[in-house]
């Protein structure tokens, strides 16, 4: 699993987060192109996933992000929120600064969730099974009353993210949604529990 790297202290830490745009990955702010640039010719080491995660209400909330999304996509690469970027190491899978990539799939994950490593598989490979261009992750959620449900990731192809941005068209493949048993982390984890397996 993803370790805490020694922190840079508190001043490093803030420095960082104040030069972030919100919601920024470690790769998006450093200006990282390649498969972010839709329609573009490819570039940077070839991956089937780019794991972008926007959003984190803390470290341990990321770090359990991180795992369970490497527990279902074990060949993916994830991009972390700016201010965590340099929070992570001892994992290659965990995305450099300004390093480009080039991935089949693109999963957008808004806040840090604890997936369902199964369904999370399950749902990434439906996507070629079935050839469509976006699976949309939804999770049922009272805070969400008003829209009656919210995003927990949005698993996009790169072929039809850059067929979409070509021809300005969104009905060139089948865009699905379905519900989730993941669920987006708002409170704090207890990373030895959640290691331990029993929390």
């Amino acid at each position: 699993p993803p370790t805490a790297a020694t922190p840079a202290g508190a001043t490093g830490a803030t420095a960082a987060s104040a030069a972030t745009p919100a919601g920024a990955t470690a790769s998006t702010a450093a200006g990282a192109t390649g498969d972010s640039d839709v329609g573009g010719a490819a570039r940077g080491r070839a991956v089937d996933a780019v794991v972008r995660i926007h959003t984190a209400e803390s470290l341990a909330a990321l770090i359990v992000c991180v795992d369970t999304v490497l527990q279902a996509l074990p060949s993916a690469v994830v991009d972390v929120p700016a201010p965590f970027g340099g929070e992570l190491s001892g994992d290659a899978r965990i995305l450099r600064a300004a390093e480009p990539v080039s991935a089949r799939l693109v999963v957008e994950v808004p806040q840090a969730a604890r997936f369902v490593p199964d369904e999370l598989a399950r749902a990434a490979a439906r996507i070629t099974a079935e050839q469509l261009g976006s699976l949309d992750l939804v999770a049922p959620d009272g805070a969400a009353a008003a829209s009656g449900a919210e995003r927990v990731a949005l698993i996009s192809t790169q072929r039809s993210l850059a067929r979409e941005a070509r021809w300005g068209r969104r009905d060139l493949f089948p865009h699905l949604t379905a519900s989730t048993a993941s669920r987006r982390i708002t409170t704090e984890p207890d990373l030895a529990a959640y290691f331990g397996g029993w929390g």
